[in-house]
């Protein structure tokens, strides 16, 4: 049911009629009088000399806060609350300026869990009053607000529209998003344009509802924050669970060094020796870490300690003593400031003693920012809409996932599959056959020990891989045993066969079982097997090159980024020819799911996967089970649940170690299905297609062509193309004038855009970068609001590490090809913004200093080494200058770059990239070694600490 608790309109003038019109639409209507607790209106008309005449309050409402002007007619605003309510306005006068910006605000604290900071506020139009002046003091403003906890509602009439004001839109939204607020009002409120905003900085947030009314030609805006909604305690449950603490991990160790595994020898088959070790394996199991019930209660305040408790209660009786003697209340004053400073300081030596006397600091600084980050999201129980019907019943919720999870790629792979469609088969065949050499107990130990993640999350044995890499040394022989014995049977143990699957929430409605991604956990025993037969595998293949070069997912020293040069690359030589190349972006549809297993095992076979590697394989593959976990709290008892076990018949099972990898060799062969015109870069199942010609109408024909085959491979392989996800893009000079193609697959118009994601970068029809890069600078002002909050519990130190993690990370990645742009300079300004709010520097003191000691890399710099890094591993296949003719000159030893004749092409990495690494110093250039390479360049880069490129080539 919609409940509104706030009320934003702007009335021009608050007159005598327009309070009653108000109070009879909203005040006094049944449908809002229960639920209405603020009114916030924006042009009050009030002068601030006649403040003691001032509507106090509307029925039942009482005026908390205003501003109201002094020098000019119009304007103001001003907040009434519903009376009995506590709240308590904050004082925003100093940051008021008359037509440039109104605010105000009031702090109310629903419960002691809920902290609300409601503003509201008033700008003049452009160029009356100033967007920049508005900025600067409504930063300024946020940042005199900003509490860690607190719940900020900002609304009013900023007269800017996202549509019109494209450029102040972008710069606002940029302010808000670095403390975490977003824009929840999208609909029209004055005529065609959305002058009135809203903004939160909280999730689960309500409805909102745009009304017009009858004394303004703005509209009235209903809104329920939810906020009351949140006012019950935190529900505390228990739940059975295993602890792992290192002397019974030492004891279990040596009771399994201590089995004689003699009996593993004698058996023929690998489902009866797996029994025997499994059953011995978990004899020892229970009894080691027996499942205890553990209690949770979310949310409980650890670092309220008895200290602070006694300050509290000081607090409140000198409070009480400041009514009788008004004279203490300086000392009352004085002691309520250390009284806050007192919990400041608790909070953060709470934090600090857990990673003190953590025995894994870096987990442990990374669990406590994951609850700072989500403070805001609560545990809720899952419920789904079946046949418009809600299901919350744990065990059919779990049912309806797992047939879901299964029918949904049964399903596709009908659509997909057409009996007229010839099956694609490609004449190549390895003569050479694979062959699963035994393991050695050393061996298996090693790749155990590399191989194996350090995580507790576990399969249906409910045995974690980090226990396992624990005991290693007294489980290499058994194992050993058991996976030789399986590979001379080509038989995979049939117990192993079976994942417990976790559906994990994506987007949209909770509702809704499409908006679920399945989960796959495996057990630790089944990796290791796979472990060891992707170990033979890769070997193989990377003998014979059997999979394509155009695929750089999955395997080793291949990337992402590779895959990214490859297109780039080829792109701006496109552009250099005077070519306007077409990029054709294809989302495939639950990929994995729908590989059909018989199809797979002979491009295997072609492949040389043959014999009991084959057998084995098949084995595998085949009739596989899963259930579906769902986490249920019962009666206080949290609880997983488990769907019937279903049969899975096709894809390649999701979660394993294998499946990726066997996913490569099922595409490996779609670049021999295209034309020679068409380069095709896979990463995993992306699928991109890059073509180019000289003349538009030969250019549609080849791209359709190609498309048509692409089809083709596609449903002969029981794959479906996501059209709606799936676009191309015409790359152009911004000048250029470029006929419109039409490009269909299978009857269907793909859509052309003028950006996509590709591989996680946001690519543009121009190729300036000004839509990654604004991505780029939305992800770091989100996590600007996130340093707002740890500064006050991590010491600096802690917070570096934190910093590589979640920003240089961020700005890192694919910096070789957006680094030069223009729109990078924005990235920058987010950069230092961070940086200030991390060590607390003033806006007007310089950073540099800061990058310098904790050696930090500024933008330019991290461009300089990520470049310098791929020119460098790439030098071998670039002419250097003594390579073109014999003359003895200074500059013999370095690399030409590449003749372009396009801005793209004298920013990209294979001619910009050239000069910037012709430019350093030979100490570092001349190293044999990446490690030590890498190791000088960094330490350069920090020493001379560049702001831009332009600082490099001038040193």
């Amino acid at each position: 049911m919609y409940k509104p608790d706030v009320l934003q309109l702007n009335c021009r003038a608050l007159s005598e009629n327009k309070i009653n019109y108000i109070m009879s639409e909203f005040v006094d209507n049944d449908q809002y009088c229960k639920t209405m607790n603020f009114i916030c209106i924006c042009e009050t008309w009030f002068q601030q000399s006649c403040t003691d005449e001032l509507p106090t309050y509307f029925n039942n409402f009482v005026l908390g806060t205003h501003f109201s002007r002094s020098s000019h007619k119009g304007g103001g605003v001003g907040i009434w609350h519903r009376a009995g309510l506590q709240v308590k306005p904050i004082d925003l006068s100093a940051f008021c300026l008359e037509k440039h910006i109104e605010i105000c605000c009031l702090c109310w604290h629903p419960s002691p869990r809920d902290k609300v900071l409601l503003i509201s506020l008033y700008r003049s139009p452009s160029p009356v009053g100033n967007f920049d002046t508005f900025l600067q003091n409504l930063n300024d403003v946020l940042n005199f607000l900003h509490k860690p906890g607190y719940k900020i509602l900002l609304n009013g009439d900023f007269n800017v529209d996202p549509r019109r004001d494209v450029l102040e839109y972008t710069n606002l939204i940029h302010l808000l998003s670095t403390f975490n607020l977003r824009m929840i009002i999208k609909e029209a409120t004055r005529l065609n344009n959305t002058l009135d905003h809203l903004y939160v900085n909280y999730e689960n947030c309500g409805q909102h509802l745009i009304l017009d009314n009858c004394i303004s030609d703005h509209r009235s805006i209903l809104f329920q924050s939810n906020i009351s909604a949140n006012l019950l305690p935190e529900e505390k449950h228990s739940k059975l669970m295993r602890k792992y603490y290192l002397e019974n991990i030492n004891n279990f160790k040596q009771a399994i060094g201590n089995i004689n595994w003699r009996k593993l020898h004698q058996c023929a088959d690998i489902d009866e020796a797996y029994q025997l070790f499994y059953n011995e394996f978990q004899y020892h199991f229970n009894i080691h870490f027996p499942l205890k019930k553990v209690r949770f209660t979310r949310l409980s305040h650890k670092w309220v300690s008895d200290e602070v408790r006694k300050s509290s209660h000081n607090l409140r009786d000198l409070f009480m003593l400041t009514k009788k003697y008004p004279e203490l209340s300086e000392i009352y004053t004085a002691k309520k400031q250390k009284h806050f400073l007192l919990l400041k300081n608790s909070k953060r030596r709470y934090y600090q003693s857990q990673v003190a006397n953590s025995s894994n600091v870096s987990k442990t600084v990374w669990s406590i920012v994951r609850n700072v980050s989500n403070a805001n999201h609560g545990h809720q129980k899952l419920s789904l809409n079946i046949n418009n019907k809600i299901v919350s019943n744990p065990n059919q919720l779990a049912n309806n996932f797992n047939d879901y999870f299964c029918k949904i790629a049964q399903l596709l792979v009908q659509k997909s599959s057409h009996s007229h469609i010839a099956n694609h088969s490609v004449k190549f065949r390895n003569n050479f056959t694979l062959a699963l050499f035994p393991f050695s107990e050393e061996e298996l130990c090693l790749l155990i020990g590399t191989k194996l993640k350090n995580k507790y999350s576990a399969g249906n044995d409910e045995i974690p891989p980090a226990l396992i890499k624990k005991i290693a040394s007294a489980l290499g022989k058994p194992l050993a045993i058991l996976v030789n014995l399986s590979f001379a049977s080509g038989k995979f143990p049939s117990q192993l066969k079976t994942s417990n699957i976790i559906p994990i929430y994506k987007k949209g409605d909770p509702s809704d079982m499409e908006n679920y991604r399945p989960i796959s956990l495996s057990s630790v025993f089944s990796k290791i097997f796979e472990y060891c037969y992707l170990d033979r595998l890769q070997s193989f293949a990377a003998r014979f090159n059997l999979i394509s070069s155009n695929q750089f997912g999955f395997q080793p020293k291949k990337s992402t980024t590779g895959a990214l040069h490859s297109f780039y690359n080829r792109l701006v030589s496109y552009i250099d020819k005077g070519q306007y190349p077409v990029g054709i972006f294809c989302d495939l549809t639950k990929a994995f799911d729908c590989v059909n297993v018989d199809k797979l095992m002979c491009k295997l076979d072609r492949c040389g996967v043959r014999g009991l590697a084959h057998k084995w394989l098949e084995s595998f593959l085949k009739n596989r089970k899963q259930k579906v976990v769902i986490d249920y709290c019962n009666n206080g008892v949290r609880e997983s649940y488990l769907s019937q076990e279903a049969v899975v018949d096709i894809g390649v099972p999701q979660g394993s170690v294998l499946g990726p990898v066997l996913f490569l060799f099922y595409m490996n062969d779609i670049h021999l299905h295209l034309d020679e015109e068409a380069h095709c870069i896979l990463y995993a199942d992306d699928t991109s297609l890059l073509i180019s010609d000289e003349w538009d109408k030969s250019l549609e024909n080849i791209c359709n062509k190609n498309l048509s085959q692409l089809y083709d491979w596609f449903s002969s392989n029981s794959l479906t193309l996501s059209e709606k996800k799936s676009n191309f893009i015409r790359f152009r000079h911004l000048q250029s004038n470029v006929q419109n193609i039409a490009l269909t697959f299978n009857q269907y118009k793909l859509q052309e855009a003028t950006s996509t994601k590709f591989l996680g970068l946001h690519i543009d029809a121009h190729l300036n970068w000004q839509v990654h890069c604004t991505n780029i600078v939305n992800k770091l002002n989100r996590t600007n609001y996130l340093f707002r909050n740890l500064r006050t519990i991590f010491t600096l130190p802690q917070l570096i590490p934190i910093y590589h993690a979640s920003v240089a990370s961020i700005i890192r990645y694919g910096i070789c090809l957006w680094g030069p742009s223009p729109y990078s300079r924005c990235v920058f300004l987010s950069q230092k913004r961070i940086i200030r709010t991390l060590a607390n520097i003033r806006k007007f003191d310089s950073c540099r200093g800061f990058f310098k000691k904790h050696k930090i890399l500024t933008l330019t710099g991290l461009y300089i080494f990520e470049i310098c890094q791929y020119i460098y591993v790439n030098s071998n296949k670039m002419v250097k200058s003594k390579d073109i003719h014999q003359y003895n000159i200074r500059g013999n030893d370095n690399l030409r770059p590449h003749f372009t004749k396009t801005k793209i092409g004298i920013n990209s990495p294979s001619n910009l990239g050239i000069k910037i690494y012709n430019h350093l110093p030979h100490i570092i250039r001349n190293c044999r070694q990446l490690s030590i390479f890498k190791e000088k360049l960094y330490l350069f880069l920090v020493d001379k600490c560049h702001y831009d490129i332009s600082e490099y080539f001038t040193v």
